[in-house]
């Protein structure tokens, strides 16, 4: 692109000339006669002037910079031109295809070779490097205890002796006897083993059945059918507690007594001062046993709030019913409500009575704690 531009440039400049001339020659007074003009055609690239014509006929980039002389960038671009000149080289004709893959196939030979070369000193080390077999059939002597025992020969008075008794005729033969008689004990008849198989199977069934029962009563979200089930578990447990009313009332004093402990100690609490230490300081700081014990503590957290979310969905419907419920049997047995406060307030008393896990020091064996501890517990019976 530039060079075309210096060239316009050039032929705008020899045009400028020309015309000067024809303006000179015009104005001249005297006219002349006989003008001759040099050029048949005007001049253009395909005709070049008579100058250009004298010397080996062709434009180099020389005559084409001359006009820019005085232009600040004709040094560099001359400079530039001299270089590229210097560098040009002349390009070969390509070999034949034969040949080329000919070469091609020395250098890559000869790059393979460097790279082999310089793994060869690791490959002659480990050729020269001793070799272990591990698949040769080595002879380790006696390898079972019964080989070994087969081998022992008593040394001492003591082993000789032992050895008499084991190897005597008639212990020898109270062993076979013995073991005779207890292959004789492991015989199992074909109908012992098919009743085994069908009570085996029966149980299975009964597991499965219980399960997919158990599965489908957790989907159904009925209210009232919980609410039919939970009177019927009720029914179910004071039927049990006529059957084995001292059972029942272990069981019951063993479950109050653990929710007064939890509620106590605020094992089930976010907040709790223990907690809150091993949780500052790390799980991953922490032994064994804090961390179970802190993982327990989640549990429990999680069941009772489950339970209790639970028991806030049911107490809606249930607390009308059951009101009614107590309001009339209240009104109707007076007797029977102050003879249930009243036993409870002795199983409340024993429970106290036989309760020696109250600490003897420290904030909690205060009068104060003792009694607010006592007054929680006879809450929770009379509730």
């Amino acid at each position: 692109m530039h060079t075309q531009l210096t060239y316009q440039a050039y032929r705008t400049s020899q045009v400028n000339v020309n015309f000067d001339r024809i303006k000179e020659i015009t104005s001249n007074k005297k006219a002349r006669k006989n003008d001759v003009i040099p050029e048949l055609y005007p001049e253009s690239e395909n005709n070049p002037s008579h100058d250009v014509v004298e010397g080996d006929g062709r434009i180099s980039i020389e005559d084409l910079l001359n006009p820019l002389r005085d232009d600040p960038d004709h040094s560099r671009l001359r400079l530039r031109n001299q270089q590229i000149e210097n560098r040009s080289r002349t390009v070969h004709a390509p070999l034949p295809k034969a040949d080329q893959a000919k070469v091609e196939r020395k250098v890559a030979y000869q790059i393979s070779k460097e790279q082999v070369t310089k793994w060869q000193p690791l490959i002659q080390k480990n050729r020269e490097a001793p070799t272990k077999y591990f698949d040769e059939k080595t002879d380790l002597g006696f390898s079972t205890i019964g080989a070994i025992a087969s081998e022992f020969e008593p040394r001492t008075e003591f082993e000789r002796k032992m050895a008499a008794l084991v190897h005597h005729d008639k212990i020898i033969e109270a062993h076979k006897n013995d073991g005779a008689s207890l292959l004789d004990m492991n015989k199992v008849s074909i109908v012992c083993e098919k009743d085994r198989q069908n009570r085996n199977a029966k149980l299975r069934s009964l597991l499965f059945r219980h399960e997919m029962k158990a599965k489908h009563v957790k989907k159904i979200k009925s209210k009232t059918y919980h609410r039919l089930l939970k009177k019927h578990r009720l029914k179910a447990e004071s039927s049990q507690l006529e059957m084995d009313p001292e059972a029942t009332n272990e069981y019951a004093l063993k479950q109050e007594r653990q929710r007064a402990e939890e509620r106590m100690t605020l094992r089930h609490k976010h907040k709790s001062p223990w907690l809150q230490r091993k949780m500052q300081r790390g799980l991953d700081k922490q032994d064994e046993g804090t961390r179970a014990a802190v993982t327990e503590h989640f549990q429990r957290h999680e069941e009772l709030t489950r339970k209790r979310n639970t028991m806030d969905s049911s107490s809606s419907d249930d607390s009308t019913y059951e009101d009614d419920d107590d309001e009339n049997a209240a009104d109707s047995d007076p007797g029977k409500a102050n003879n249930i406060l009243r036993k409870a307030k002795q199983k409340t008393l024993e429970v106290l009575e036989e309760d020696d896990g109250m600490p003897k020091s420290g904030l909690l064996s205060l009068p104060f704690m003792v009694i607010i501890y006592t007054s929680s517990l006879v809450l929770l019976f009379l509730k």
